[in-house]
């Protein structure tokens, strides 16, 4: 660690130039996040290429909107390929794209924050042929 130069004639200033170094080294630890949380955080995001749309729409009771996906790489929902997502971030747009995706009969390229059932939709895509989004 190198030591702050804070010119004076006084002890009283050199104190408080070691209470900033310090104040900021404090800073940097509390607000930069140590790499293993921040490993942690990047492997939970799933991306789901070629997702099928098996059911949308508001849930009744809260009106938050909930979209059924089938992953035929069975990477979300276990054996069954299958899972409920919770649209928590611009609900209206994916709805949407997920009655656009039923209606035509095409895949949707999704973001999801986990594999697990009512984790939040961060994006979804329609898509002409699966894969081609992420490529």
């Amino acid at each position: 660690m190198t030591k702050l130069h804070v010119p004076s004639r006084n002890r009283s200033r050199r104190m408080w130039g070691a209470t900033i170094v310090a104040a900021i080294t404090a800073g940097s630890a509390a607000f930069g996040g140590s790499p293993v949380s921040a490993a942690a955080q990047e492997g939970d995001d799933y991306w789901c290429y070629g997702c099928f749309v098996l059911a949308v729409g508001p849930q009744a009771d809260t009106g938050k909107v909930s979209v059924l996906l089938h992953d035929p790489n069975g990477g979300i929902g276990g054996a069954r390929g299958r899972e409920w997502f919770d649209a928590r971030k611009s609900p209206d747009r994916i709805l949407t794209t997920a009655l656009a995706a039923l209606t035509s009969g095409k895949t949707v390229t999704v973001n999801v924050a986990s594999k697990t059932k009512d984790s939040a939709i961060d994006r979804m895509y329609l898509e002409n042929a699966p894969r081609d989004g992420g490529s």
